[in-house]
């Protein structure tokens, strides 16, 4: 890529323009695109939280059809979370532990 690529990808994103922030593994920073459609979302939800949700959930289901159909599985395992966080404590609550079971991680 150019380095005008490059600028116009890193214009793309909300942080500080003399920083650099690297941090993905728990909350990272959101492209404006993004942003900008859960904003306007949000806003939609807000103006009738009843008649906003239904709006909402046909365009979740819309998504995860769509992601499902990118990864090859099917929608009902997809789930969106906020971040890496909450997606690792679904995982890790969702399984059913018993006494002398282990997690094995790393430091890396």
């Amino acid at each position: 890529m150019e380095e005008s690529d490059w600028a116009a990808l890193r214009a793309q994103y909300l942080n500080a323009p003399d920083q650099i922030y690297l941090n993905t593994g728990s909350w990272g920073v959101t492209p404006r695109p993004v942003f900008d459609s859960y904003v306007t979302r949000l806003r939609q939800l807000e103006l009738n939280p009843t008649r906003g949700r239904s709006r909402l959930h046909k365009e979740l289901r819309k998504s995860r059809e769509r992601l499902g159909s990118f990864l090859n599985v099917p929608p009902e395992d997809v789930a969106f979370l906020p971040n890496v966080t909450a997606a690792i404590n679904v995982v890790i609550n969702g399984l059913q532990w018993e006494a002398g079971d282990e997690i094995l991680t790393t430091d890396q």
